[in-house]
């Protein structure tokens, strides 16, 4: 299944920052949420998608920074800002606040993950895979699973009609090119 750009990104951070790789129990991390403060999570909506290859590296990184609730050693910041910097990042924090909230209600609809909200802070929730999410959360993770999942899914899109003719046309012109090179000598 390929999904949305901020839902799949959002899939491979929880994947990378609740599991541990290495560890083949994989039903030890399915029953208990892992909880986080919601925001740490907008770090990974904000992450650049000018080179595709490199992003996923980039969401990776950044969500093996991101901290259980509890467990951040952030200290408040006090920069002197204008007002206008100031509202630039908040309007900056809401939207991407927006964003991870209709995110995460679309994985939950897809039955990915589940979403777990904390009695006495709005911000913290819980967050768990489930066993659909935790496999395709491993097939993001990898670029050769990941290409695969993106050919699988538009195999039969228009696309891939004019990448085979545009092939084709340069396949005569290369042929044509280099048989006019062999018969010069």
């Amino acid at each position: 299944m390929w999904l949305p750009i901020d839902e799949r990104h959002l899939l491979l951070g929880y994947y990378v920052n609740i599991f541990n790789i290495d560890d083949k129990n994989v039903c030890r991390y399915l029953d208990s949420p892992k909880w986080f403060e919601m925001s740490d999570w907008t770090t990974i909506l904000a992450k650049p998608n000018w080179i595709p290859m490199l992003t996923p590296w980039l969401v990776k990184h950044a969500a093996r920074n991101v901290k259980a609730y509890g467990g951040s050693d952030k200290a408040p910041t006090s920069k002197n800002k204008g007002v206008d910097e100031f509202l630039e990042e908040v309007k900056i924090h809401i939207k991407l606040d927006r964003r991870l909230q209709f995110s995460n209600s679309g994985l939950e609809k897809r039955k990915l993950i589940s979403v777990q909200r904390h009695q006495r802070c709005d911000e913290v929730a819980g967050i768990s895979l489930t066993i659909e999410g935790c496999d395709l959360g491993r097939k993001y993770s990898s670029w050769w699973t990941r290409s695969g999942l993106l050919f699988a899914e538009y195999k039969n899109h228009w696309i891939w009609v004019v990448v085979s003719f545009l092939g084709g046309v340069v396949g005569a012109l290369l042929i044509n090119w280099l048989s006019r090179g062999a018969s010069g000598e």
